[in-house]
């Protein structure tokens, strides 16, 4: 299993997470806005086998978008497989005003 970091600059919120869901979710991407400038930038997309070369990269499945006008998201956590500890199977986001 492969980790990434996302590093914010000061001024920078996280307002948005979305990607694709077939029963577990396998693709997610952050959309991040900078509260300054109003600039926004994605980091992602993750899952799917972007990490490795051998596996197709098809969006099978639901599009997911998890986004609130004037508030950005403060924390989420997700629900695993018991069968395969590696996959989401829910998210849960908390959220706050900007």
């Amino acid at each position: 299993m492969q980790s990434h970091m996302i590093d914010f600059s000061d001024g920078e919120v996280l307002v948005e997470v979305n990607g694709f869901v077939k029963g577990v979710i396998f693709e997610m991407s952050f959309v991040i806005l900078n509260t300054r400038t109003n600039a926004k930038r994605v980091d992602g997309p993750f899952g799917n086998g972007h990490a490795v070369d051998w596996l197709p990269k098809d969006c099978i499945g639901n599009r997911f978008i998890f986004r609130m006008d004037g508030r950005h998201i403060i924390a989420f956590g997700g629900r695993y497989d018991p069968v395969n500890p590696c996959r989401l199977t829910g998210l849960t986001f908390i959220h706050c005003p900007l």
